[in-house]
């Protein structure tokens, strides 16, 4: 029997081009805003050019910091985020940006948001004449600044408003993205229409709140978070849906969607609507190379001092104990490097003389607890020099922790030389790692000449490179702990070759994720180690002169948090700290240096305001020293400060007197010491309205109630309450 030829039919081409309104893309797969950065930071993952367009995270017109960490949480079949809206501002993304994709062939959707109309439209207008952008996507899920922070988005006359003004400001096309936290969408989407956009984005995040039954607080900072993922899509395709009925305009839908199967319920025959994909690119991007990673770098930075969280308030990241907890669970023996970019000890050089002692106690705590972490090598930062280099050798020799600069030199008695090692060599599973490291030159040394008595620096990429050539043959990587800011990081990664990673420190700038500068990727730690970042490496070679490449890369973060238990021989060395600064007692008295008399003490105060002391005593201010006692802080000089009244100063509160009256936070404390007030008052005069202080200022509030112990402090709202007069809750 003959077997029949048979010939497969021609592949049809499959043309998927959409239009959504004016703007033409050659599918309808875009990427939805927040949950792809600017592009670059999945072209490693993804091939750009195959999307039908890309939406960029959101832009304001001045950079944004967004909220306190932690920031995401996963819940069941989704995510919260409460980011904050952090971006570089709309300047920065033309000049920066927007010029990396414009290699792609690919729609670029800008995302723009704002708190006034005014600022939508100088945005909008700025975008505007930017070359390679198509199409402008308007967040209105902001406050509106002048209508008492409502958001635009549910508000119809202020979504009306900020869409006819965008309109109005540009000739791309313009799409309104509208907020489902709202009774009815509807109304929203024919206010959008009327104010002339070219078609809507459905949906935003819905508003949630996820709760640690461990620790029975929020898990997320902001209290409250936007959810996407999964959970979400049947709430997405109704809403579509129902606008789709009820506005003629295209839509792009989203939420929920993270493969072909949910766009198509997105965008059916039915409705034609495009979609996004948004929560799946992060399920989705996998690293090219499945094995497991040939080399882990964790690292850290600007520590600053930070021994523990103290546990003020909720939600507090960071503490040496949860670090070491933390590297000892996820370290994959012989194949991890634990790496620190500076500014262990202090968080600034402006430290008094008479708190020496105090501080060689507490540094040499850090540095004992720092060890114990297992850290490989640590940058020297300038913040490191408070106490003068002398004070910062010393400790380094007694606690043996691995400093490391490349190019500091110090001269005492008349010798110059190198008081760190300049570069050191780890072995990890066969591979040799070099590391050096280098201290900014240009930070302003001679404004401080006790911190840096005898100190010489060398250029840094000069240092480097000749650094560098010594470790030719010796090592298959090279990595660069750099204490400097982030632009002459950029610069000194051109300048020098033959470094492959560089971890950044001293700078409180975020970096959302790696940069690349030629073949070196720059990471950057966390002030006041919040977090521990994490760099997956995956290596081809060696060459013939046994150097490695990076061939792929994996980079992630993790917040230590309270639910990461704590590290019993880290605990040990913080409980004898405290027992020894039991023993020292150590006692502060710095002259007030004015003449508007000294602290009288709460007992005195009530004597006149006895209905605001009632009050007052209702109050966390009033039971501060208790929760001192509590963890066995009340002995702390850096607790003290913002749980006493007067601590450091004459007359007010010290741990020998031990004075009742001027323990917790008293009306001193935020009115302005009262010697001079109630003498005037007890003599028949009228009270120096100069001396004592009636209305508190933010600035007073925020000196303790700062964003690392009081992440959730709101002086407006506090201030509204009446503050500690009427029982405001301080945290």
């Amino acid at each position: 029997m003959t077997k029949r030829k048979t010939t497969a039919p021609p592949e049809k081409e499959i043309n998927l081009a959409v239009e959504l309104g004016p703007l033409a893309m050659k599918n309808p797969v875009c990427t939805a805003s927040g949950t792809f950065g600017y592009g670059e930071e999945y072209s490693r993952y993804y091939d750009l050019s195959k999307l039908g367009a890309i939406t960029v995270k959101g832009l304001s017109l001045k950079p944004l910091q967004g909220n306190p960490p932690p920031r995401i949480c996963e819940t069941p079949s989704g995510m919260l985020n409460a980011i904050g809206l952090q971006n570089v501002g709309v300047d920065e993304f033309i000049h920066k940006k927007l010029p990396f994709l414009h290699r792609y062939d690919i729609k670029v959707v800008a995302n723009i948001f704002g708190n006034t109309i005014e600022e939508y439209e100088a945005v909008a207008a700025r975008l505007d004449r930017a070359a390679g952008v198509h199409a402008i996507e308007v967040n209105i899920s902001c406050p509106n600044v002048k209508k008492g922070g409502m958001a635009f988005g549910t508000d119809l006359d202020s979504t009306y408003d900020v869409l006819k003004a965008v309109r109005g400001a540009t000739g791309l096309p313009v799409l309104a993205k509208l907020s489902p936290n709202v009774t009815d969408v509807v109304p929203f989407a024919v206010k959008a229409a009327e104010a002339g956009v070219d078609g809507l984005s459905l949906i935003n995040t819905l508003l949630g709140m996820s709760i640690n039954v461990k620790t029975r607080k929020p898990r997320i900072a902001n209290i409250t978070g936007g959810l996407s993922g999964p959970a979400i899509r049947p709430v997405a395709i109704r809403i579509v849906y129902q606008v789709h009925r009820a506005v003629g305009l295209p839509i792009l839908g989203m939420g929920g969607i993270i493969r072909c199967g949910c766009v198509s319920a997105h965008a059916g025959d039915a409705l034609g609507i495009t979609a996004e994909v948004s929560t799946g690119n992060s399920a989705g991007a996998t690293v090219k190379d499945k094995r497991p990673a040939d080399l882990t770098v964790f690292f850290t930075s600007d520590t600053r001092g930070m021994l523990r969280r103290c546990g003020c308030a909720e939600g507090q990241l960071g503490g040496l104990s949860a670090r070491a907890t933390y590297l000892k669970t996820n370290r994959v023996p012989g194949r991890t490097l634990v790496l620190d970019g500076g500014d262990t000890l202090f968080d600034s050089l402006f430290y008094p003389e008479d708190m020496r002692e105090f501080y060689r106690l507490k540094s040499g705590t850090v540095l004992e607890a720092f060890k114990l972490t297992g850290v490989d090598a640590v940058s020297v930062g300038d913040y490191d020099f408070a106490y003068g280099p002398e004070f910062l050798i010393s400790l380094a020799d007694e606690e043996k922790l691995p400093f490391v600069s490349t190019n500091m030199l110090f001269t005492e008695a008349g010798k110059t030389c190198p008081p760190f090692c300049t570069s050191m060599i780890k072995n990890l599973d066969g591979v040799d790692v070099g590391i050096v490291s280098v201290l900014d030159e240009s930070f302003p040394y001679a404004s401080f000449p006790k911190c840096f008595k005898g100190v010489v620096q060398s250029e840094p990429a000069g240092a480097v490179n000749a650094e560098v050539e010594k470790l030719r043959g010796k090592a298959g990587l090279v990595m660069l702990l750099a204490h400097m800011s982030v632009m002459p990081v950029e610069e000194l990664a051109a300048d020098i070759p033959g470094v492959d990673v560089i971890v950044q420190g001293h700078s409180q700038e975020h970096l959302e994720g790696p940069i690349r500068v030629g073949d070196t990727i720059i990471v950057k730690g966390f002030t006041k180690g919040k977090y521990i970042g994490r760099l997956d490496l995956w290596l081809s070679g060696p060459d013939g002169d046994g150097r490695r490449k990076v061939s792929d890369y994996r980079y992630s973060y993790d917040g230590l948090d309270e639910s990461i238990p704590p590290d019993p021989e880290v605990e040990a060395v913080i409980y004898s700290y405290r027992a020894e600064l039991k023993e020292l007692a150590f006692v502060y008295k710095r002259e007030l240096g004015d003449n508007s008399g000294g602290y009288a003490g709460v007992d005195v105060c009530k004597d006149c305001h006895a209905s605001q002391y009632a009050n007052w005593s209702k109050t966390r201010h009033a039971g501060a020293f208790a929760e001192l006692a509590k963890t066995e802080d009340q002995f702390d000089p850096e607790c003290l400060a913002c749980h006493t009244t007067g601590y450091g100063f004459t007359t007010g509160y010290d741990v020998v007197s031990n004075r009742a009256d001027m323990k917790n936070v008293t009306c001193e404390d935020c009115h302005g010491r009262g010697t001079g007030h109630v003498e005037s008052k007890r003599g028949g005069q009228a009270a120096h309205d100069d001396v004592v202080v009636r209305t508190v200022t933010a600035e007073k509030c925020m000196s303790c109630h700062d964003e690392y112990n009081s992440p959730h402090f709101q002086y407006e709202p506090y201030k509204d309450m009446g503050g500690a007069h009427r029982g405001g809750d301080s945290r």
